[in-house]
């Protein structure tokens, strides 16, 4: 419903009302066919794994060094990549 509608009264605004199943089906379809194709959420795991590779490899260059300068027991907590969705 309008903000205007919901204000005054229905005779308020002429426009057409639309049933909000409608409109969040419309939005739904629109995101999912526009923006979350296939080959938009490949390439977008793939940047988040290629951003945790260089993270991980940073990391690992950090904890060589520590265990180099001797500072105890060190681990290695490294997330695994991200696989992009079946379809």
């Amino acid at each position: 419903m309008c903000g205007t509608k919901n204000r005054k009264g229905w005779d308020s605004c002429q426009n057409r009302s639309i049933p909000a199943e409608h409109l969040e089906a419309a939005v739904s379809n629109a995101v999912l066919n526009k923006f979350l194709t296939q080959d938009s959420v490949t390439g977008l795991v793939d940047e988040i794994n290629a951003e945790q590779d260089g993270r991980h490899a940073a990391g690992q260059e950090s904890l060589s060094s520590a265990r180099r300068a001797g500072h105890g027991h060190v681990t290695d907590n490294t997330p695994a990549n991200l696989e992009p969705p079946s379809v």
